[in-house]
C-alpha cells in the first residue's frame, strides 16, 4: 500500500491542508491520514491498496503548487530543524532506530510504502480497511474542534468515554478498564523513571477541567451520538470478524500477556485486576478480544488528531474518572475488592 508523506512545517496551516486534502484533492479516493516524525513532522496519506500508482503520482503533482503557497519563515524553519534533531534523537532510542534521519524541506512530498504491520497479514489488512472507513468521522472531528476553538480537554475525555461505552456487560460499562490499565501502567513507569506525573496530579487536572467535559457532552450531543454509533458498529464488526483474522499464535500471545500482569506490574490496579481477568476468562472472551482491537483502532487514530503521548494518558485518565462519576461507581467495586 502506497503512502504520500507531506512535510508542512507551518502548523497554523495544518487545518487548511487537511481541509484541502479532504474536500478537493482526495475527495474521490479511499484513504486515511496519520502523522509521523521520521524525516521531520509530516502527514501520511495512506491509500487503498487498489489505487493505481499513476493516480498517486498525479495527486503528488497537484499537491506541490498548493504547498508552495504555504509559506514558512526561514529562521523559523531553522529553529524547527534544531528542535527536530533533539526530539528525533530521543524518539530514535525509544523506537530502537539506529540513527536520526535528515529532516526534509518544508513542502516536500514523497511516495513511500506503508510500513504498518500488526501480528499477521489478516489483522493488518483488517486494520487498514477499518481506518479507511473511519477517516471521514475523524476528519470531521478534527476540523470541527479546530474551527470552533473547542477545548480539547473537554472533548477528548468525553469522546473516549463513549468509545468505552461500546463494551458493556449486564448493561455496565466494562470498556473503561482498558483506560485504567494503560494509565496506571504509565504512573508506575513515571515513578520508576522519576518523572513528575502521578495520579494526584492527573486527578487535579481532571477536577479542574470536568466542567468542560460536561459542557461538550451537552452541546455536542448530536456528534456524540454519531460517534458512539460508529464505534458500536465497529465493535460488532470486529467481534464477527475474529474467527477469520486471529490465529493460535495471537491467542497464545494474549495468554502470555495476561499471565505476566502480576510479574510485569506492581501497582494497585494490576495487582487486583489479574485475578479478575482470570475469573472472567478475558483471554477467551470474544467481547473482551473485540474491545482490545477497538481500543487499538482508537489509539492509532490519535496521531492524526494531534494527541501527544502525554495528552493521551491525561485524557484516558479523565475518561475513566468521568465514567466513574457518571455512574457513581469506582473500579475497586467493579472488580470486587471492596
Amino acid at each position: 500500500m502506497n503512502t504520500l508523506n507531506i512535510f508542512n512545517y507551518n502548523t497554523n496551516q495544518d487545518a487548511y491542508l487537511i481541509s484541502e486534502l479532504t474536500n478537493r484533492l482526495l475527495k474521490d479516493e479511499r484513504y486515511y491520514l496519520t502523522r509521523s516524525w521520521e524525516g521531520g513532522p509530516h502527514i501520511k496519506v495512506v491509500f487503498d491498496k487498489e489505487l493505481d500508482q499513476s493516480k498517486i503520482e498525479t495527486i503528488k503533482g497537484s499537491l506541490k503548487p498548493m504547498l508552495a503557497k504555504i509559506a514558512i519563515d526561514q529562521a523559523e524553519e531553522e529553529k524547527l530543524k534544531i528542535k527536530y534533531k533533539k526530539h528525533a534523537s530521543v524518539l530514535s532510542k525509544l523506537e530502537d532506530k539506529q540513527s536520526v534521519s535528515t529532516m526534509e524541506k518544508h513542502g516536500a512530498v514523497n511516495i513511500v510504502d506503508d510500513s504498518f504491520f500488526y501480528h499477521n497479514r489478516e489483522i493488518t489488512e483488517f486494520f487498514h480497511d477499518i481506518r479507511l472507513d473511519m477517516q471521514p468521522l475523524l476528519t470531521d472531528l478534527y476540523l470541527h474542534l479546530r474551527d470552533n476553538f473547542i477545548p480539547i480537554q473537554g472533548a477528548f475525555p468525553a469522546l473516549f468515554h463513549y468509545v468505552s461505552e461500546a463494551y458493556k456487560v449486564d448493561d455496565m460499562n466494562k470498556g473503561y478498564f482498558s483506560y485504567i490499565s494503560h494509565v496506571h501502567g504509565f504512573f508506575e513507569l513515571a515513578t520508576k523513571q522519576k518523572l513528575s506525573y502521578s495520579e494526584e496530579i492527573f486527578e487535579k487536572y481532571y477536577q479542574s477541567n470536568k466542567t468542560y467535559i460536561k459542557e461538550f457532552e451537552k452541546e455536542y450531543s448530536t456528534f456524540i451520538e454519531r460517534w458512539l454509533t460508529k464505534w458500536e458498529e465497529l465493535f460488532h464488526l470486529i467481534k464477527r470478524s475474529l474467527p477469520s483474522i486471529i490465529d493460535q499464535t495471537y491467542v497464545e500471545r494474549i495468554k502470555e500477556e495476561f499471565n505476566s500482569i502480576e510479574s510485569n506490574f506492581d501497582n494497585d490496579f494490576h495487582n487486583r485486576f489479574a485475578n479478575y481477568a482470570k475469573e472472567h476468562d478475558f483471554v477467551n472472551n470474544d467481547s473482551a478480544t473485540a474491545y482490545r482491537f477497538l481500543i487499538n483502532v482508537l489509539y492509532i487514530s490519535l496521531p492524526f488528531l494531534k494527541i501527544s503521548a502525554l495528552k493521551k494518558q491525561q485524557f484516558i485518565y479523565m475518561a475513566y474518572r468521568y465514567t466513574e462519576d457518571k455512574y457513581s461507581i469506582n473500579w475497586r467495586e467493579q472488580i470486587g475488592v471492596i
